[in-house]
């Protein structure tokens, strides 16, 4: 509530925006569960919450999608009941209901009943059964007028003809009747909004506090929207064990198997080989696991996004910098686990700015599939992803340059490994491990053929490479990987 108060309200003081929060959750039975995770909320509270988080900013129109879905009829008569008294309270409560009970449809003012498309009925709910009378449409006596009137809309009592046809006579004939535009509708809310009160909730609390609530309310900053959605972001991986520290200890526990499985091999000639193969691990784990955790995670976000956009919570640019923000100290502190462990006991050279630039582009890499896993979960859905995702990073791992050299592939595959990312990644970490004047490694055996770190980049044709330059391009495709998912996504949303 205190989230939403923030998107909707802005920079209000604290002393009105609590009020509000209190009295809204008052009104609607929510102040004991005030302090309760969404999560472990009943039914009808979920319900009743979703209302009392659009109540915030006090609109003068809403609109609910089959409120009772779901809920017990006790909880559907409390839900009802409390839009009944939104809409006695000077607000327009729009509903689609499918099989209310006789209780429930008796608090409905005016009724649409749509059949074969085409309006059957619009007027008062006092006045449906005299107009079906009028129609030879007779309901049994005790019988539901709700469930009578959608047997006659589906055709069990005769053809509806003349139903539609009196309906188009009546809208005709009187203008108020005519459903207006969605142009004349916003234009009304607008004009509307001024002329209803926080206050009209029914409460025992005086209204003299609520009356200037409106007029403090202001259109939040993107600065603002960005600290509520990263502040919320927190939360989610505080509460979710599986998105932080899970994911921490897992990267620890891989960096503890591979660190056992290559160890001390990382200063030692007559293993450079090995060690190339533990370099490259490093990337493709990194990639892998950055990759699928987006991939899974962000389809379930996507609803949650829907609906609070379109509802005017907050901008796309403040939720998906926000994103961006919240997901890379995860990031960083899955890698940086990794790398500390594995590098340590792979003995790599005890020198602290190799470990910054090996962790450096690992974290880039991991950075690069996030956005990849991100996009294509946005793309194909997470079953989809989960089948055809790897198939579309597959290409990156084969052209790497650790499968097969560039110099040894076909001409017409050379563009593909200036594509892949992973290519640059490698190039960047054998630069950080093997370049910047390393001594002369010492050999474990007779003969060590890759004494000199030079003569190995020289053998991976790496030797020209520029760490910096690896980077630079690295960092160029992130930015611009970022800006493409942002596309899909506007676009993505603006189809919905």
């Amino acid at each position: 509530m205190n989230m939403a108060a923030y998107l909707k309200l802005g920079n209000i003081s604290s002393e009105v925006r609590n009020f509000q929060i209190n009295t809204i959750l008052d009104t609607l039975g929510l102040a004991e569960s005030e302090n309760t995770q969404a999560v472990l909320l009943s039914g009808g509270q979920r319900k009743r919450l979703a209302i009392a988080l659009e109540l915030i900013n006090n609109p003068p129109v809403m609109f609910f999608d089959e409120p009772t879905s779901g809920l017990d009829s006790s909880s559907s008569w409390h839900c009802i009941e409390l839009l009944k008294r939104l809409a006695q309270g000077g607000r327009t409560v729009v509903c689609s209901i499918h099989q209310p009970s006789a209780l429930l449809f008796e608090q409905f003012d005016t009724l649409y009943a749509l059949g074969d498309g085409r309006c059957m009925y619009q007027g008062y709910v006092t006045e449906l059964l005299p107009h079906l009378s009028r129609h030879n449409f007779i309901c049994p006596a005790y019988h539901n007028p709700a469930d009578f009137l959608l047997e006659v809309l589906v055709g069990e009592h005769g053809p509806t003809n003349s139903l539609a046809q009196s309906t188009e006579v009546k809208k005709a004939n009187d203008t108020s009747l005519k459903v207006p535009s969605l142009s004349e509708i916003s234009l009304a809310s607008e004009e509307g909004i001024s002329n209803i009160r926080s206050c009209d909730i029914p409460h025992p609390a005086t209204c003299e506090s609520i009356e200037e609530f409106p007029k403090e309310s202001s259109q939040p900053s993107l600065i603002l929207q960005l600290r509520v959605l990263l502040h919320r972001n927190y939360l989610i991986y505080i509460r979710d064990p599986f998105l932080t520290q899970t994911r921490i200890v897992m990267h620890a526990m891989i960096g503890l198997f591979i660190g056992m499985l290559y160890y001390d091999i990382g200063n030692d000639a007559a293993y450079v080989m090995d060690n190339f193969g533990f370099l490259y691990f490093c990337i493709m784990f990194i990639q892998f696991t950055a990759f699928s955790s987006k991939l899974l995670s962000f389809p379930f976000e996507l609803p949650i996004l829907m609906r609070e956009y379109f509802n005017g919570w907050y901008s796309l640019k403040s939720y998906f910098l926000a994103g961006v923000a919240a997901d890379a100290p995860v990031q960083v502190l899955c890698t940086l686990s990794y790398i500390l462990v594995s590098y340590y006991l792979t003995s790599q050279p005890p020198e602290i700015h190799r470990l910054f630039l090996l962790f450096y582009v690992v974290l880039l890499v991991g950075l690069i599939s996030q956005v990849i896993g991100v996009l294509t979960g946005l793309t194909m859905g997470m079953q989809n992803g989960m089948v055809f995702g790897p198939l579309a990073i597959l290409p990156f791992l084969i052209f790497s340059g650790f499968f097969v050299s560039m110099k040894d592939a076909p001409k017409y595959f050379e563009w593909l490994f200036h594509m892949s990312y992973l290519k640059y990644g490698l190039e960047a970490v054998m630069q950080a491990m093997y370049s910047y004047d390393r001594e002369k490694l010492p050999c474990s055996t007779d003969y060590c053929h890759f004494k000199l770190p030079m003569k190995f980049l020289e053998e991976l044709h790496m030797v020209d490479a520029k760490y910096w330059v690896d980077i630079i391009f690295l960092t160029l495709l992130y930015i611009v990987l970022l800006a493409v998912t942002y596309t899909v996504l506007k676009v993505k949303l603006r189809r919905r």
